[in-house]
Formats: structure tokens, C-alpha cells, sequence
């Protein structure tokens, strides 16, 4: 039976146990039953607890918030095993002073964790607090700040090809509101500038199974056109090959996104409550109701082996029955590759 990861975040407001909850993962099958969850300790603003990924060695990160406790809080990433023990915390304190929200995480091959971050608090364009992506060294853990861009990104998306070449999306604050796809690398050279996505980039990801290329999820209009509540192809040259549009929100309304070896799409449809199977071309193929209260979802996957699917989402009142894993801030044991 393959499963379903659930992994929830979960406000303290409301919580009357002693140690609040910051998020919860839990594990589904696909037939909706809970395999396993586990919660995270520490208070949640239901700001910016947006980013789930999965390791090469298939470890669970998830972004924590910028407005968590204790305070100064300027959020952090935790990895854990499948099982839910924790594996390492990454504290973000010396390199996010500006609060830059974590919009999404991703790996490269060699097991360095890439967050993107929309714009913090600050003056506009300000190198301080500019949208940014954090690079945490899979060897020394050290974190390094790029930033390849001119103007104030603030980015919504990262995703890595099996190369290693890196592609963000980032809303460049036009008057059209349309987003941009970036591409860098390892040192935050910047290589390439994309045509628009759409606004309303949701997800970024690397699509093997069809033609090499990149998936744009997206859920509002492109420059004042015609909404697009389904996604874009672009080539690797940032050339768009195709416009795939679902439809409205009260049809579509997609968050996380996957794409598997046989070239199918993945996401979870909060308008249907369901994690949802695609062809490239939009035809849909599967389609499995997970009852998580989709307002409150916050990312979703699926996992490389086709074996799990993850989300990330926020429930008030926590569960009392949990185990809860905290966190110090300091890593706990080395990433596994």
C-alpha cells in the first residue's frame, strides 16, 4: 500500500498543554488512514511555516517560522528521519536578521540544503533584506547567503536538477505582477533571467520524465491576463513550452508539487481535498481524499520512490497524545547523504 505524509503545522494559540506545538508531521497511506505524526515543540505566528522537502537519503526537512519562540526568533530549518527522530536543526539567526520569510527548501546531490526567502523587513532592495537563498554546507554546515540578483526578488520557489543547476522563482515587484524563473549555482552566480511564470508561483520542479525541463505551479493570473490556475513547461534555456490551465479555484487549487519518474504530476487539490495525479498534459489520473482541512496546509509531496506523499499545514487544537521532539538550535547529528 503506498502512503501519504501528512506533515502539519500547528498553532500554540489555543493549546492548553504546557509545551505548545509549532508543527506536526503525520504519515497517511493513501487511503486516508494516519500511519504515523509527530510534532514539533515551540509557539507558531502561522507566518511563514511554508517548506517541506525530502533529503537524497529521504530524511524530512521542514522550514520553521521567523516569528517563532523564543524571541529574536529568525526561523530555522529541522530535519527528521521518516520515523520522526530528530536529526539536526539549523538556526538562522546570523545570516536573517531582517526576518526574510522561508518560502522553500531543496536539495542538491551532494546534500546541501538551498531555502528560498521572500523579501524581510526593511528597506526595498536593501542587500540585508532583500529576498535571498540560504545555502547550508552538507560537510561544515556553514550558512552562506546568495544573492544573484539585482532589484528585490522575493522568491517563491527552488528547485535542482540532477546536475546540480539551480532555478528560483521570484517576484520581482513589476507593476504586472508577474513572477520571474532564475537560474544560479552553488556560489549565487547569476546565469540566467527567465520569461514570466505567472503570478502566484506556488512550486518549482524539475521535470525528468517528460522532456527536460522545469514545472511552474501556479494559481492566479500572468500580467493581468487570463488566470492560470495549473502550471507552465519551460525548457532549461527558460523558453516556455506549454501553458496548462485546470481551471478556477473553486476547481484547482493546487499546493506542493511532484513530479515522478513516470513523468506524472503530483499535488494536493484544497478545492477537492485530495492529493491529485496528473499527465504533464493536465489529464487527470488518480485522485485520493485526505481530510487534513486544506486551509491549513502549508506544502505537500511526493516522494522520489512513489512510496509517500507529504504536507505541511496548521490545526488548532493540537493533538494531546503526540510525541513531541524539541529542538536547541544546535545540530544534533550529521546529514545523512
Amino acid at each position: 500500500m503506498r502512503t501519504i505524509s501528512i506533515a502539519v503545522l500547528i498553532a500554540a494559540a489555543g493549546t492548553p498543554a504546557a509545551q505548545p506545538f509549532e508543527f506536526v508531521v503525520g504519515e497517511y497511506a493513501l487511503d486516508g488512514s494516519l500511519v504515523r505524526q509527530y510534532a514539533g515543540a515551540g509557539q507558531d505566528t502561522n507566518i511563514d511555516n511554508r517548506a517541506l522537502a525530502l533529503s537524497p537519503s529521504g530524511d524530512v526537512y521542514v522550514t520553521r517560522s521567523t516569528l517563532s519562540s523564543p524571541d529574536p526568533y529568525k526561523g530555522s530549518i529541522a530535519g527528521f528521519t521518516r520515523q520522526g527522530a530528530p536529526i539536526e536543526s539549523f538556526a538562522l539567526d546570523s545570516v536573517n536578521q531582517s526576518n526574510r520569510g522561508l518560502q522553500d527548501l531543496a536539495f542538491d546531490s551532494a546534500g546541501n540544503i538551498y531555502a528560498a526567502t521572500r523579501n524581510g523587513i526593511g528597506p526595498i532592495g536593501d542587500p540585508d533584506s532583500k529576498g535571498s537563498i540560504f545555502r547550508i554546507d552538507a560537510n561544515t554546515n556553514a550558512i552562506t547567503m546568495l544573492q544573484p540578483f539585482s532589484g528585490a526578488p522575493s522568491f517563491t520557489g527552488i528547485t535542482i536538477t540532477n546536475d546540480d543547476r539551480i532555478f528560483a522563482s521570484a517576484w520581482r515587484g513589476s507593476f504586472t505582477g508577474d513572477d520571474q524563473m532564475i537560474e544560479t549555482n552553488s556560489a549565487g552566480a547569476s546565469l540566467n533571467e527567465f520569461s514570466p511564470t505567472g503570478n502566484g508561483v506556488r512550486h518549482l520542479e524539475v521535470d525528468h520524465g517528460n522532456s527536460a525541463g522545469i514545472v511552474a505551479l501556479t494559481r492566479d493570473a500572468s500580467g493581468g491576463g487570463a488566470p492560470i490556475y495549473g502550471w507552465r513547461r519551460f525548457d532549461l534555456a527558460g523558453n516556455l513550452i506549454a501553458t496548462v490551465n485546470i481551471g478556477d479555484s473553486d476547481v484547482f487549487d493546487p499546493l506542493g508539487l511532484d513530479i515522478d519518474d513516470a513523468g506524472t504530476l503530483w499535488t494536493y487539490n484544497r478545492e477537492t481535498e485530495s492529493a491529485e495525479r496528473y499527465r504533464i498534459d493536465g489529464t487527470l489520473l488518480e485522485s485520493h481524499p485526505i481530510q487534513v482541512n486544506g486551509d491549513f496546509i502549508r506544502d505537500f509531496m511526493y516522494t522520489p520512490d512513489g512510496a509517500a506523499l507529504f504536507a505541511y499545514r496548521i490545526q488548532i487544537p493540537a493533538p494531546a497524545t503526540l510525541p513531541v521532539l524539541g529542538f536547541a538550535g544546535a545540530v544534533i547529528a550529521r546529514r545523512r547523504r
